[in-house]
This record gives C-alpha cells, sequence and structure tokens, in this order.
C-alpha cells in the first residue's frame, strides 16, 4: 500500500472510531449484534389463551364459570392463563396449580390471585387482572314415566326427589307410590307417598339423574 492509501486508511480509521464513541455505541459489535434484553423476574413464554367474553358487572365467581387471568410484572404482561371453576370452587392456574376463588368478585379474585403468584415467589410485585366467562347452561336432570311434564329440567345444588316432581307438575293418576332414580348405572327405588307425609327423608338429586315414575301396580289400585 502506498503513502495515500495508507493516509485514507488511516483516516476511515479514526472516522469509526469517533462513531464508536457516540452515545449508545460501547463495542463495534453493537453495528452488528442486537442488544440482548434480559427478561423480567419470573418470565415464562406467553402461552395462547382465548380471553373469555366479559360479563357486565361484578357478580361473585360460581361453579362452572370460566375465568381468564393475566398477570403483569413492571407494568408489563408477563402471561396469561385461567380455566373452569371445579365443584370444590379451585381453579387450575400455571405455575401454582389449584386455588380457591369461589365466591369472590373478579377483583377480589385478582387481589387473591397475585398474592398466590407472589407468595410462591413466582413473580415479584405482580399484578392480576381477571376475566370472568359466561357461565355454562346447567346440567339437567331427566324425568320420565307417569309424571305430567316428561323431559329435562334444570338441575341446581341441593335439588330434592320430591321438588324435581313438583316442577314437573307431579305424577298422574296411573302413577305408582315408588319412583327410582338411575344414576352411574346404579337404580334407587323411593317411596313417594312416604317422603310426601315426611316419613321418609327427600332424596338430594346428582346432575345427569334419570327419575322414572312407573305405574301403579294392579294390587295398588
Amino acid at each position: 500500500m502506498d503513502k495515500s492509501g495508507m493516509k485514507n486508511f488511516s483516516h476511515a480509521a479514526v472516522a469509526l472510531c469517533a462513531l464508536c464513541l457516540l452515545p449508545g455505541c460501547q463495542t463495534i459489535n453493537d453495528w452488528f449484534e442486537e442488544p440482548i434484553i434480559q427478561n423480567p423476574q419470573g418470565w415464562v413464554p406467553q402461552l395462547p389463551f382465548e380471553t373469555p367474553s366479559p360479563l357486565i358487572g361484578t357478580r361473585p365467581i360460581t361453579k362452572g364459570d370460566v375465568i381468564g387471568v393475566i398477570i403483569y410484572v413492571n407494568g408489563l404482561e408477563v402471561m396469561k392463563t385461567g380455566g373452569r371453576v371445579d365443584e370444590t370452587g379451585n381453579v387450575m392456574l400455571l405455575l401454582i396449580g389449584d386455588l380457591f376463588v369461589e365466591n369472590q368478585k373478579p377483583s377480589e379474585a385478582a387481589v387473591t390471585i397475585a398474592k398466590a403468584y407472589s407468595d410462591k415467589n413466582v413473580y415479584i410485585n405482580p399484578v392480576a387482572n381477571v376475566v370472568l366467562g359466561e357461565t355454562p347452561p346447567p346440567t339437567p336432570i331427566f324425568m320420565r314415566g307417569n309424571i305430567n311434564r316428561v323431559g329435562s329440567q334444570p338441575f341446581y345444588e341441593s335439588l330434592t326427589l320430591l321438588q324435581a316432581i313438583i316442577a314437573a307438575g307431579d305424577v298422574n293418576y296411573g302413577a305408582g307410590k315408588y319412583v327410582e332414580i338411575f344414576r352411574n348405572g346404579a337404580s334407587m327405588k323411593y317411596n313417594l307417598r312416604n317422603i310426601k307425609s315426611g316419613k321418609d327423608p327427600d332424596p338430594i338429586l346428582r346432575p345427569n339423574d334419570i327419575i322414572t315414575v312407573p305405574e301403579k301396580g294392579f294390587w295398588e289400585w
């Protein structure tokens, strides 16, 4: 390389070094590599999650509800989780497992959930947002036989056999004194007349029970 070339190369090197001294430029590698951003404490990859349609109002969470939960740390969304509230009032959440949320309003559940993630050292000072989805239709019970309105009717907690029969218009004239409940492949027989008179206890029904009212036997006429 002649003197003229060396001079030009020196000028270029000086210019490049000067540029590297500009604020925010520490090494020459900064010109060619993206900076590495450290993840916030406890960050996990965001999972695909479809937030339930929100309800208007602030009713308490009940069994069967679907809730969506978004966790924030330092104002940044770090995780979405959620699920259906089971029969025990718990919802399964990522990284912490079952958490009891029944009878809490969404704002109250948000405090409970944020505290759980903090107590288990998953996140530092997390903030939770809870979205309440639609409650699924109630599980039915089924009525058949000598009853005035056969078919399905909604099940609710603590529903009794006599209440279900009355809601179906009571038994008709051809009904016998016994009523059968079919549940999980098993059959249970009850004396409806004794239940009505208070001699026998009124049994509690369960979802998907099938109540059958047989015809009156010839000895009952």
